[in-house]
């Protein structure tokens, strides 16, 4: 009757965090892997991005219009690239706080957020790249639409219009200066 509380620690659950966290998706155990693969695919999607761009020059210059999917991927890409390029730049500290042979970190929340962070941009960079096998990058460009504008009829003026006409019909004559005022 003298046990009313009872209090249990497991810690099985903790080391299972534990131990998810540092080998399960491994971002930290593979953040040198991973960082240099995603300058590699980011290598690569720039190329792609290169000759997509070139492809759309070619396009434009036989007066055709880009797609929508065209800009919004090169849109992408844009953003892509500056994110990388953020993480490269502060990669070196993250890999200097690794310790055990890279199985661990000094600070394990901020190299595993980083580690997360630069493996789930490489599988963005990766599927970026596959959509970016464009076969038509263009589409023909639309005419502007000509507007009538209404005109008054010309009153008096049949008779100079047939005089000028019957004149031009002439054999030998090719030209015709026409003077006065509208």
């Amino acid at each position: 009757m003298g046990n009313c509380v009872s209090f249990q620690l497991s810690c099985d659950q903790t080391v299972n965090h534990i131990f998810r966290c540092l080998c399960g998706k491994g971002y930290i155990r593979t953040l040198k892997y991973n960082l240099k693969d995603m300058q590699r695919e980011m290598e690569d999607l720039k190329a792609t991005e290169q000759e997509v761009k070139n492809k759309v020059a070619r396009e434009e210059e036989q007066h055709r219009q880009r797609l929508e999917s065209d800009k919004v991927w090169l849109t992408r890409v844009e953003s892509i690239n500056t994110r990388v390029n953020d993480l490269v730049s502060t990669s070196s500290v993250q890999l200097d706080k690794l310790c055990l042979c890279g199985l661990c970190s000094k600070n394990v929340c901020s190299s595993y957020i980083y580690g997360k962070t630069v493996f789930l941009l490489l599988e963005e960079i990766k599927k970026l790249k596959s959509e970016g096998n464009f076969e038509v990058v263009s589409e023909p460009a639309k005419r502007s639409l000509v507007e009538e504008r209404p005109t008054r009829p010309t009153i008096g003026l049949e008779e100079k219009l047939e005089t000028a006409w019957n004149r031009l019909m002439e054999d030998g004559v090719g030209i015709m200066g026409l003077h006065g005022m509208g």
